[in-house]
């Protein structure tokens, strides 16, 4: 996904990029709030948006920014074009192999 801010309308309602970035990220990948232990294993706790408000790619640019300048809130589709974009992934490693990572979430009521 590429985000294009207008930087003109951005900088007019104090909104930074920095602010859209921190935002996506905390709205749809979560942003930890808390470690709650598990005995000797820390689980973050992260705050994200509810899964019906992050379904769909319109809820990307439904998302509402705040301005810390000026208390403005505002949709995202306001300030910045959003664009589906292919991008090259870098590859992480872990103790020098490479590694992919896989998350999933089970459906309620489904059985293994």
């Amino acid at each position: 996904m590429d985000v294009n801010v207008n930087d003109e309308l951005a900088n007019r309602l104090g909104i930074t990029d920095a602010s859209v970035s921190q935002t996506l990220a905390g709205a749809f990948d979560g942003a930890a709030v808390s470690t709650f232990w598990e005995g000797d294993r820390a689980v973050s706790i992260k705050l994200r948006l509810d899964p019906a408000s992050r379904s769909s790619f319109g809820d990307i640019s439904n998302t509402y920014v705040n301005s810390e300048l000026t208390r403005a809130r505002v949709p995202l589709r306001a300030v910045a074009n959003l664009v589906p974009e292919w991008q090259t992934s870098r590859i992480v490693r872990r103790n020098g192999v490479p590694t992919l990572t896989i998350q999933a979430f089970r459906s309620r009521g489904l059985c293994l």
